[in-house]
């Protein structure tokens, strides 16, 4: 777990880890999700598309739908949901403090109790990509969903 910061402020990453600054690569607090999630894709992916037996030109859209989901799911699942890092002074008279997240924030940013950080835009804690949505990763979490289903669909054909 983060040690505390000085002056009594709240580890910046919570139960997320840090896997690279720049540019900011997260695991989120249920990583071993994600990791389970984005094998069974590929294993899926390689089975459907190597062993149905469908056309050709089907199998190579499966596999183009099931590698656009694999990577959807690890942008959304890896880049930095949006976190607040803690601040110690009202910047702001909007301003309010979350004890939860010992900082101040401004509207819009919320406390993630399964991450454990404050997070600007929170949508949805989703444990199947193992992190929090929020406003930096919302795109690539959309973008998944609909790869998801044009996975699904498309297999239903190859199958």
């Amino acid at each position: 777990d983060c040690q505390p910061h000085p002056g009594g402020m709240a580890p910046p990453y919570g139960k997320m880890v840090l896997l690279k600054e720049k540019p900011l690569i997260l695991l989120g607090a249920y990583w071993k999700m994600l990791a389970v999630n984005a094998i069974a894709l590929t294993v899926l992916g390689v089975c459907v598309s190597g062993m149905a037996p469908a056309k050709p030109s089907l199998k190579v859209m499966s596999l183009v739908a099931h590698a656009a989901t694999l990577a959807t799911l690890l942008l959304a699942g890896l880049t930095d949901p949006g976190i607040f890092k803690p601040v110690a002074e009202k910047k702001d008279e909007l301003w309010t403090w979350s004890d939860q997240g010992k900082s101040y924030r401004p509207p819009g940013v919320v406390y993630c109790r399964e991450s454990q950080v404050l997070i600007d835009g929170y949508d949805i804690y989703c444990p199947w990509i193992g992190t929090v949505v929020g406003r930096k990763n919302s795109v690539y979490f959309r973008a998944f969903r609909e790869c998801l289903t044009l996975t699904v669909l498309v297999d239903g054909f190859v199958v």
